[in-house]
C-alpha cells in the first residue's frame, strides 16, 4: 500500500507544524514548506527521528510565481501529493489608512493568490487520487473585523471558496 502525501504549507511553526507533526505521527509522508529552510529542515529532522518521512521544500508564498514553483518541485520529486493543507497565511492589526501597501499586499498575496493558485494546481491530482483539500480561514472570515480588515476579507474568501469546492 502506498504511503499517502500531505503537503503542509506554513509548516515551520504554530497550526502548521502541529498538523505536519499530526500526519506524521500518522504514518503520512509530510511535505513541509514554508520560507524557513533551517526551521523545516530542525521539524522534518524530528519527524524522521521518530520514524516518519518528511521532505523539506522552503519557498515564501508571498512571492508571485511561489505557488508554480511549489507544484513544479513537487513533480520534478515525483511526489504525488494526497493531501493538499494551505495553512500559510499573515495578518497585520492597525488602522486600514496607516497601514503599509505592502502589507496590504502581502495579505493578499499569501491568503488569496496563492491559496487560490496552490489549491488550482493540485487539485487535479487531488480529484484522481480521490484526495483531499483542507484550507485554513478563521473565525474573522464570518465578520467584520475592524483594524484587520484585509486579513478579515482573505479569510471571508478561503471559507467562500472552501464551500464552493466542497459544493
Amino acid at each position: 500500500m502506498k504511503q499517502a502525501i500531505a503537503l503542509v504549507t506554513g509548516a515551520s511553526s504554530g497550526i502548521g507544524e502541529a498538523l505536519a507533526r499530526a500526519l506524521a505521527a500518522r504514518g503520512t509522508h509530510v511535505v513541509l514548506v514554508a520560507r524557513s529552510a533551517t526551521r523545516l529542515e530542525e521539524i522534518a529532522r524530528e519527524i524522521r527521528q521518530a520514524g516518519g518521512a518528511a521532505t523539506v521544500l522552503p519557498a515564501d508564498l508571498s512571492r508571485p510565481g511561489a505557488a508554480q514553483h511549489v507544484h513544479d518541485e513537487v513533480a520534478r520529486r515525483a511526489l504525488a501529493v494526497d493531501v493538499l493543507v494551505n495553512n500559510a497565511g499573515i495578518g497585520h492589526y492597525g488602522p486600514f489608512e496607516a497601514e503599509p501597501l505592502e502589507h496590504l499586499a502581502g495579505q493578499v498575496q499569501i491568503n488569496v493568490v496563492a491559496l487560490t493558485e496552490l489549491t488550482r494546481l493540485f487539485v487535479p491530482g487531488l480529484l484522481s487520487r480521490r484526495g483531499a483539500v483542507l484550507n485554513l480561514a478563521s473565525t474573522v472570515a464570518f465578520q467584520p473585523a475592524p483594524f484587520m480588515s484585509v486579513y478579515g476579507a482573505t479569510k471571508a474568501f478561503v471559507l467562500s471558496l472552501t464551500e464552493a469546492l466542497w459544493a
